[in-house]
């Protein structure tokens, strides 16, 4: 099913695009992370990986690259409107070709070409 296939290139490059934590790497005290911020972020930019923040030796955040996380908020609402086109065909709630072409000349019928 068509749908299955986009979620799966969806998955997929996420998978490519976040590498995941190396845990010798990307762990960092916020104090740490405080005296070197251009290079961490720096960091964050090229190897695509977060850095996680500690305090006092607990995890406390997750420092990612504006771009990384921009594909993530992406990729998170290309997953929710597959999961609701899913449910929507489960419930029967499709158009015909016909239908469609219908329900677009209607829109967009004093669209200039």
């Amino acid at each position: 099913m068509a749908l299955e296939y986009v979620q799966y290139k969806v998955q997929r490059e996420v998978q490519n695009m976040i590498t995941t934590i190396n845990l010798a790497e990307d762990i960092c005290p916020v104090s740490d992370f405080r005296s070197d911020i251009n290079n961490m972020l720096q960091k964050t930019k090229t190897t695509h990986r977060p850095i996680l923040l500690t305090q006092h030796g607990k995890s406390s955040a997750v420092v990612l690259d504006i771009n990384d996380y921009q594909r993530l908020l992406y990729e998170k609402q290309l997953f929710e409107d597959i999961r609701i086109a899913k449910e929507q065909i489960k419930n029967g709630q499709t158009y015909t070709t016909a239908e469609m072409k219908s329900i677009l000349k209607k829109r967009y019928s004093n669209v200039e070409r």
